[in-house]
């Protein structure tokens, strides 16, 4: 099963970065390709991704200070049982953010698929 962990470290607090990201209902205001989040009951979201890229449908499985997990129910990219977590801690003086997910490739090889979630979890960790 593939595993993709990013981090990054900002000279921001973690409660200001957390104010930025922690809101499971808000992720287009961070995240680059996501062009608007829709959420309906029991935590799930739609992320309406850009250049007619299709949604993501995830559920919020988990959360609590500094941190939320989700998986992805249904989405165009080459992933299955997919589960994820975004969490912040403090790093000297500043602030980490880490993003891991554990997932099946499907459709594409395990390999594509790592460079696909790779390249999202980068897209907004640069975009922080």
């Amino acid at each position: 099963m593939p595993h993709v962990h990013k981090s990054q470290v900002y000279d921001s607090s973690p409660a200001q970065m957390w104010q930025r990201i922690g809101d499971y209902n808000n992720f287009h205001s961070w995240h680059p390709a996501v062009e608007e989040t829709k959420t309906s009951e029991g935590g799930v979201r739609e992320l309406v991704l850009g250049d007619d890229a299709g949604s993501v449908f995830e559920t919020h499985t988990d959360g609590g200070d500094l941190h939320y997990s989700y998986r992805i129910d249904r989405s165009p990219l080459p992933v299955a049982d997919y589960d994820s977590t975004i969490r912040v801690q403090p790093h000297d003086g500043g602030c980490e953010v880490v993003w891991t997910a554990d997932f099946t490739a499907e459709g594409a090889s395990d390999e594509e698929a790592v460079a696909v979630i790779e390249g999202i979890f980068q897209g907004g960790l640069d975009a922080l």
